[in-house]
């Protein structure tokens, strides 16, 4: 979880985002299926989401869906590090039951996750 802090406290400065919930830590292998999050969206807001993977997950991939299950914005890189979105944040126009999802491309082990927004 020290990674993950390391994370966003080097993002706020530039996005000027706070942290809108607690660091979630979980566990999956690239074998299992992906783990969702419960996201609620308010109206006008933006989120971005940061993951951290320990050493034995090799590709960690983070997506943030909407309540139709379409995917808003996913990270582009592999790696243990995921940012959703690596361009920006998402923003929402209205409120929405979103979901953070999240599956791991190669390996397995511990990762954190946190939600920001503006």
């Amino acid at each position: 979880m020290k990674d993950i802090a390391a994370l966003t406290s080097a993002c706020q400065a530039i996005t000027k985002m706070n942290a809108v919930g607690k660091i979630v830590v979980g566990k999956q292998t690239d074998a299992e299926p992906p783990q969702s999050y419960p996201l609620v969206a308010e109206a006008g807001r933006c989120y971005r989401v940061y993951a951290q993977a320990d050493r034995g997950i090799l590709d960690l991939d983070v997506a943030i869906k909407d309540s139709a299950g379409v995917i808003a914005a996913q990270d582009s890189t592999s790696g243990s590090t995921a940012i959703v979105s690596e361009d920006g944040a998402v923003c929402f126009k209205g409120h929405d039951a979103a979901s953070v999802v999240v599956s791991v491309g190669r390996g397995g082990g511990a990762y954190a996750l946190q939600v920001w927004a503006d």
